[in-house]
């Protein structure tokens, strides 16, 4: 994965890094939120 160039944001590049970084991230999130589901951490999120 490449930088970010804040300056050319809208160019087709700039929008697929952005779209990766985003994937990436709910990604992450979601690997997260299901351990914690798994380990038994008190919480219910049903």
């Amino acid at each position: 994965m490449g930088l970010f160039d804040y300056k050319n944001a809208g160019s087709e590049a700039g929008k697929a890094l952005y779209s990766d970084a985003i994937a990436l991230t709910l990604y992450a999130y979601n690997v997260c939120v299901k351990a914690a589901c798994t380990r038994g951490s008190g919480a219910s999120r049903d």
